[in-house]
Order: structure tokens, then sequence, then C-alpha cells
């Protein structure tokens, strides 16, 4: 699961958490903002994998990981890794005939 919260409210949070013996990680969204990530401990395991970054940060196969297990359909999912995959592509030509014509 995720949530996004207040970061006000971090220490109840994770005191809860803690108390319930569920397994969790908190990633800061902005000064005021966090994201709270709980759940199966294997899928929290794979979020402390992947590092300590925005989801802004995450690479297309990163962003199709998190999508699958925070339960989004499967092929939404799929949908949305092509759709990404396909504009990072013509972002690539584009620099790629740009760089050439100002050579």
């Amino acid at each position: 699961m995720l949530h996004t919260m207040d970061s006000r409210f971090y220490e109840e949070v994770v005191d809860k958490l803690r108390g319930l013996e569920i397994p969790f990680i908190i990633r800061e969204v902005s000064p005021r903002k966090i994201n709270v990530f709980f759940g199966n401990h294997l899928c929290i395991e794979v979020l402390e994998r992947i590092g300590d970054k925005p989801l802004s940060g995450f690479t297309d196969e990163e962003d199709f990981i998190l999508g699958t297990m925070l339960g989004y359909a499967l092929p939404q999912q799929c949908e949305r890794y092509i759709m990404r995959k396909s504009q990072a592509e013509e972002s690539d030509v584009t620099q790629t005939v740009e760089v050439s014509m100002s050579r």
C-alpha cells in the first residue's frame, strides 16, 4: 500500500505500523509530505533495493514494478510502460538528431 500524508504525522504513523508489526518504508516527497509504503515485507524489500529517490526518479522498469505491487491492473501497467519507453526512445532520437546537426 502507498499513502501520501502530511509529514507532521511521521512519528504517529511509525509508532502505529511498528505497534502492528507491519513492514513499512517512508520516503520524503517534500518538506511537508511523505509517502508511506507498507504491507508485505518482500514488497518493502524491493522498494529498499530500488533506493531512496522520488517516484518521479524511478526508471520505467521501477515504475512498472511499483504499479504492479500497488495492485494496478496489469494491462494498464503494460500500456503505461510501453508509453513511457516510447516517449524515452523518441526523446533519444531527437537528441541524437540535434547533436548530429550541430556538428
